[in-house]
Order: structure tokens, then sequence, then C-alpha cells
């Protein structure tokens, strides 16, 4: 069921330094990624702003773990490299490359109990755009700044996202 406007709007008066404090330290961290990539590999960058997103809004979840963030997007790099050996010189054949990436790194994450979302997009980003070593080398350092300012921040970060009625 959809919240009435008045309860967001007393929702948001209730924690507003919270989700102005969390944006800003999600715009900073994100600001310092697209710096360091250089926009070099722009398609793996979609999947750090989800990563941010979900470090951000939802610190507690399991899926902004340390584990399963570096695990994830660890997965969907490796996964996104190897279907960059296989040539796709046709729409469809592109079409399935790119299915397969995602399904593969879907499987190996929920296998081996790291389950983060956005690393999906990481191993569409890489079999897209191509595989670097640099950009790689540069995605992961940004990873690690993103985790070290949430572990930093963590006393401060409360969770963004209401909680679901059933």
């Amino acid at each position: 069921m959809r919240k009435k406007i008045s309860d967001i709007i007393s929702g948001f008066k209730i924690s507003y330094k919270q989700y102005i404090l969390q944006s800003l330290l999600a715009t900073i961290v994100i600001l310092a990624v697209f710096s360091l990539l250089k926009m070099e590999r722009p398609l793996i960058t979609i999947s750090i702003g989800a990563t941010v997103f979900i470090i951000f809004a939802m610190p507690e979840n399991v899926t902004a773990s340390f584990n399963n963030v570096v695990g994830g997007h660890l997965t969907g790099f490796i996964v996104g490299y190897f279907f960059t050996l296989i040539p796709h010189t046709s729409f469809f054949l592109s079409a399935l490359i790119y299915s397969l990436a995602i399904g593969l790194s879907f499987f190996i994450m929920v296998a081996c109990n790291v389950e983060h979302p956005p690393a999906s997009a990481t191993a569409l980003g890489v079999v897209m755009n191509g595989f670097s070593l640099k950009a790689g080398f540069v995605f992961f350092i940004s990873i690690a700044v993103l985790l070290m300012v949430r572990r930093y921040f963590k006393r401060y970060l409360r969770c963004l996202v209401y909680k679901q009625s059933h």
C-alpha cells in the first residue's frame, strides 16, 4: 500500500538530518569514484552508483556488507572478463552473451553467498565496455574507498528505506 504524502513528510521531518548526511556522503563518494575512473569505462560506474545507494541508504543490509560488496563485484568483474573473450558479432549473439554474463554472475554470487545486486551490472559493464586492467584496478580502489567511508561513518548511518508491511 502506498504511503500518504503526509506520512512521507512527517517521516522526513523526523530524519531529515540523516537523509542530508547520507545523501551528501553518497554524492561525495561517487564524485571521487567518477574522478578516479575519469569516465574511461562509464558502464562499470553504473554498478558503483547502485552500490553507493545500498551502502548509504541500507547500511545494515547484508548486501551492503564488506564480503558481499567485494565478493559480488569481484564475481561480476571476473564473469564479465571471461565473456569478453567470446566474440559477439551479431545483435542476437551480443544479447545472448550479455544475458549469460548477468545470469552466471547471479548464479555464482548466490552459490558463494556474496549477493550484491549491482554486481550483475558490473559483469554487464565489463562485457559491454571491454576489459581493462587499469579500469579494474581503479574500480576496486573505488570500492575500497566506498567501504572505508562506510566503516568510518558507520555509527552515523541509519537505514533510510522504509520497512514494507505485508
